[in-house]
Parts: C-alpha cells; structure tokens; sequence
C-alpha cells in the first residue's frame, strides 16, 4: 500500500506490480488492498486502473517514509513512468490519435512528477521527461525554465545525446518566441548533431530548422 503512494494519478496494474515489491504476491496483495477499499478501481476510459483518494494517498507516502522504502520505491517508480511516457509518445507520433494524447494528458501528474524526482536524483536521465511535458503543457515560459533546469543540471560527463534532447526542446521554444534569440542553441544543436554523427538526432535538429 506504502508504495502505491507514488502514483499521482490513476496507474494500471502493470504499472503497480512494476513498483510494488513485496515478499508476498503483489497482485494479489492489490485485489486485497481494493476489497478493503485502500485502492479504488478507476473505470473512466476502456483501460481500468487503480488510484488512490489524495488523503490515503498522503498517509501511504508517510508510510513509505517510516518503512525507510522511499529511495528505492522512487528508483523504479521514476523508471516506469520515463517508460510508460516514452510507450505514450510513441503512440502519438505513431497515430496522432486524439485516445493517445489524453492518455498522455492523464499521466501528466506522474510525468510531472517523476521528471522532478529525476533532475534531483539522476539528471541525466531528465531530458527524456521533456518531449512528453512539452506535449501536455504547450511551449510555455513554465516549461523553458524546465528546460534550462535540466541543461543546467547535467554534469559535465552527461552523454551528449542527452544535453542534444534537452537543447532541441530549448531552441523549439526559442524558435517559436520572436523575443528570444534562438541562434546560440540552433548553432550548438548543430554542431553536437554532427560530431554524434547520429542520423535519427541530425533528422532532428534539421526538422526544427524547416
């Protein structure tokens, strides 16, 4: 229960049985937890989950904490989220559907969520929260400063195909904004797509240019 405290949102039970570890069968301590009312079945789209009520979900996290469970449980709840929001990205730029971008918009809590947990525990992995948070938040100022939180928080050894993610986000909202001036980062971006030699990257960056 402590560690289904994570979730923000509504979670399927894949998700749980990613984040839950237990010493007993973690399915089914989840259908024990949902015959006692702990966790609540979520129905409101064709894909069931699970969610939590905010003041269960509060005293689950105060839990968490007391089991000494939280560094480890945030270590693979990071984890499934940055894969469950990469599985969601690419469904829709695969069919643009209008299911798979309010599936991503439902996620958004979690996204949110453990993008912040990843610039704080592990920022090199952060970049890969931003395509997905530029989807459901739109090219605000709120998400440029997210941006430049996650290029100023890779260390210097960072790969460079991460710094590469995070300055492509940086430069399509420069682009877009006639007030700021886009050309520092069009110019690294291209000089860092050709010293990868990444063709996939280099389609990239070239895509933003046209």
């Amino acid at each position: 229960f402590a560690q289904c405290g994570l979730f923000r949102g509504p979670f399927s039970i894949e998700a749980a049985l990613e984040v839950v570890v237990t010493e007993e069968d973690s399915l089914q301590l989840l259908e024990q937890l949902c015959d006692h009312s702990m966790l609540q079945t979520w129905t409101a789209t064709e894909d069931p989950g699970l969610q939590l009520f905010e003041t269960l979900r509060v005293y689950a996290l105060e839990q968490l904490d007391a089991l000494g469970l939280r560094a480890e449980t945030e270590k693979r709840y990071r984890r499934q989220v940055q894969a469950h929001s990469r599985r969601l990205l690419e469904a829709v730029d695969n069919t643009e559907s209008v299911e798979s971008m309010e599936a991503l918009r439902r996620s958004a809590p979690d996204i949110l969520q453990a993008f912040t947990l990843t610039l704080r525990h592990e920022p090199v992995e952060a970049p890969a929260f931003l395509e997905p948070l530029r989807l459901i938040v739109g090219p605000t100022r709120a998400m440029r400063a997210r941006v430049q939180e996650t290029l100023d928080a890779l260390p210097s050894w960072a790969p460079p195909i991460a710094r590469g993610e995070a300055l492509i986000q940086a430069a399509r909202f420069d682009w877009e904004h006639p007030d700021v001036d886009a050309e520092p980062q069009l110019r690294e971006l291209l000089e860092l797509a050709q010293a990868l030699g990444d063709r996939l990257f280099l389609g990239r960056v070239h895509q933003l240019l046209c």
